[in-house]
Formats: C-alpha cells, sequence, structure tokens
C-alpha cells in the first residue's frame, strides 16, 4: 500500500487556506470602503453662528455693505459711507475695510477716529508681517497727529489714591496712562468721575475745531452720605470756552450787573438830554429880554420889566416850554441812573447769594412843592 505524501496534503491545505484569507480580506477591504466615513466629533463650545452656512451669509453681507461704502465715498456722501464701513467691520473685520473706514472718517472731519483708525491697522500689518503697509498706515496717522484735539485730564494727588477710582469719557473708562491727552473728535463730551464711598462728578465739554485742547481738572469727591449732587467743574482752561462753561460764568450776578449799566447808560443819556433842553429854555429867556422890560421904551411903572411885545411873549412861550421838557427828561433820567446803579451796587458777588433778591420800585408822586421821586425796595 502506497504511502500517503503528507507535503503535498499540506501545501493544499495551507493553499487552501491562503485563499480563504485572501478573499475575507478582500470582503473586509470593501466593507470598509462602502461604508460613510465617521462623523466628526462636535465641540461643546462651537456656535452655531460658525456653521459655514452661516459663515459665508455673513462675509455676503460684509462684502455687499463694504460695495456700498465705497460707492457713496466715490458719491461724495462721506457720512452714509463710514455708517456702511462699520456696518462692513462689525460683520467681517479687515485690513482693508479698516483702511477705508480711516479715510472715510478723516473726510468727515473725525481726526481722532481716523488717527486710531490708522494705527490700527499698522498692527494688524505689523502682526501679518507686512512691513510696507505698516509704514504706509503709519505715515497717514503721523500726517493727523497735529490735527488732534485732545482732553488734558488732571487728577489731584488727594483723588487719583481713591479706591475704585474711574475716570469715564461718553461712557468708556479712560485708562491712566491716557489722561495727560485723550484723543476726540469734535463735538460734545462728558467726562465723570467716581470712586467707592464717593457721590460721582461729571462736566460736559464742547470741542470745537482742530487741534483745541481742554484742560479739565477732576475735583475732590464728596463721601456719598453727603449731597448727592456735585457741583460741576469750572469752566476748563482753553481758548474757546465750553457752552457750560460760559452758562456758569454768566450766571444772576453778571446779569443784573450787566443790566444795571445798561440801564444807568440810558438814565445818564437821558440827563444829559434834560440838561440840553434846560440851556435852550435859558438861551430863548435870554432871546426874549430885547422884546421885554426896559428894552421898549413905552414901558414904565413898578412892573414895566413883566410887559413884553407879542414877539417876546412868543419866544418866552416857547422857552417855557422847552424847560418843561427839559425838566421832565432830568427828572426820568436822575431815576433811571439810580435804578441802574442799585442794580449794579447790589449784584451778589457769587452765585449762591442770589437767593437774596434785590427788589426796587422807582416812581414819582406829588408833593406839597411839586413832584417827588420815590424809591422803594429791599437789597
Amino acid at each position: 500500500m502506497p504511502a500517503r505524501r503528507p507535503l503535498v496534503h499540506g501545501r493544499r491545505s495551507r493553499c487552501r487556506f491562503a485563499k480563504l484569507g485572501w478573499v475575507l480580506t478582500l470582503c473586509s477591504t470593501s466593507a470598509l470602503a462602502a461604508a460613510p466615513p465617521p462623523a466628526p466629533a462636535k465641540k461643546d463650545n462651537q456656535p452655531a453662528s460658525t456653521a459655514p452656512a452661516a459663515v459665508d451669509a455673513q462675509a455676503t453681507f460684509a462684502q455687499r455693505a463694504f460695495d456700498e461704502a465705497r460707492a457713496l465715498m466715490a458719491a461724495g456722501k462721506f457720512a452714509q459711507a463710514c455708517v456702511k464701513f462699520e456696518e462692513s467691520m462689525r460683520l467681517e473685520a479687515g485690513m482693508a475695510t479698516q483702511f477705508r473706514l480711516a479715510q472715510c472718517y478723516e473726510k468727515v472731519g473725525r481726526v481722532a477716529s481716523a488717527w486710531r483708525s490708522y494705527l490700527d491697522v499698522a498692527a494688524i500689518a505689523r502682526d501679518a508681517g507686512q512691513p510696507d503697509r505698516e509704514s504706509f498706515a503709519r505715515k497717514h496717522a503721523d500726517a493727523l497727529a497735529p490735527r488732534l484735539s485732545k482732553i488734558a485730564i488732571r487728577v489731584s494727588a488727594g483723588v487719583s489714591t481713591l479706591k475704585g477710582l474711574k475716570v469715564l469719557h461718553n461712557g468708556a473708562e479712560v485708562p491712566s496712562a491716557r489722561w495727560g491727552g485723550l484723543a476726540v473728535d469734535p463735538g460734545t463730551h462728558r467726562l465723570r468721575a467716581e470712586a467707592t464711598g464717593k457721590n460721582p462728578w461729571s462736566v460736559e465739554l464742547e470741542i470745537t475745531t482742530e487741534g483745541q485742547v481742554l484742560t479739565v481738572k477732576v475735583p475732590p469727591l464728596t463721601d456719598a452720605s453727603g449731597p448727592s449732587v456735585i457741583p460741576l467743574a469750572a469752566p476748563p482752561s482753553t481758548n474757546t470756552p465750553s457752552r457750560q462753561g460760559q452758562d456758569q460764568a454768566e450766571g444772576p450776578m453778571h446779569i443784573r450787573a450787566k443790566a444795571g449799566l445798561a440801564i444807568g447808560g440810558v438814565g445818564i443819556a437821558t440827563l444829559g438830554a434834560g440838561f440840553g433842553m434846560g440851556l435852550a429854555a435859558q438861551s430863548k429867556w435870554d432871546e426874549s429880554r430885547s422884546h421885554c422890560g426896559t428894552a421898549i421904551p413905552e414901558n414904565t411903572g413898578p412892573n414895566a420889566s413883566d410887559l413884553c411885545t407879542q414877539t417876546g411873549l412868543d419866544i418866552r412861550a416857547d422857552g417855557r416850554g422847552l424847560g418843561n421838557i427839559g425838566t421832565g427828561l432830568f427828572i426820568a433820567g436822575a431815576a433811571t441812573a439810580v435804578t441802574g446803579a442799585v442794580l449794579w451796587l447790589t449784584a451778589p458777588s457769587t452765585a449762591e447769594s442770589t437767593a437774596r433778591e434785590t427788589k426796587l420800585k422807582v416812581g414819582l408822586r406829588p408833593g406839597h412843592d411839586g413832584a417827588m421821586l420815590e424809591f422803594r425796595g429791599i437789597w
């Protein structure tokens, strides 16, 4: 009986198993290729707005606002263009948009905003490794520097050491490093100082021209247990004071003093007119003497000096009329001048003293020997 050939049997077995392994490998590979790819793990803090569709829509709106702004700039509508550039920046910030916005601010006279925007462009270009654009933006900012309007905030040592001290400009906190010269655009600005346990202090300022510098001193803050209303600061030291500073300077004291000077001037002018009428009446009286009294040969007797011709009587009547007018003007001028003097002299020296109101009445009333000038009042 022939012996078995196990090697051949063994090769067949190995081949059979090899074929089976190749088929399994092929099927496994095909199954993996047909299976869908695994979904990426979703981050817990990933907002829904960062989805590709939302991002594309936001970029589209930003580009649309940018294009509209450029069209408005070309049409010379700079104020509207700035609004569109700002909208584009809110949707998608970019170096080109920031630079265009700076140019727009410069066109509408917002020098400080343009200056800051150019510096922002320079910082972005520096971080992006674009020295040419950085230099270009800085040149624009340097050209605007001499035109900047600034508010210089002076804080005394006693105030600067208060706990929780904050100085706010239009609601935004101003770092202490910028107190020496805060660049601002023309318009109305409100400064506010507040500290822990203290009543806040505030003042409004008006920037009207380029290159204007206002200096504001923050006064000591009162305790919060004291009055809830703190007087505003004195007008800032500048060649063009704010409207509020003018209102404070032109208080009741100055108004009354100015009124007194004006009324007194009218009174003095009226006195002068009355005096002139008196001189004219005296001149008429002197002129009538050539037609009265002993100048007439027919006048004899004890009353000869009172007798006049018709011409003399007419001249004396004219003089008497001028004299009456002069007397009335003199009395009215004296009353007016005295009224002005009283108003000027009784004007309070401070705004707080206006609580004591001055009341004055001037009038004429009949007396035993004629009219009397009467003054009544409290001062």
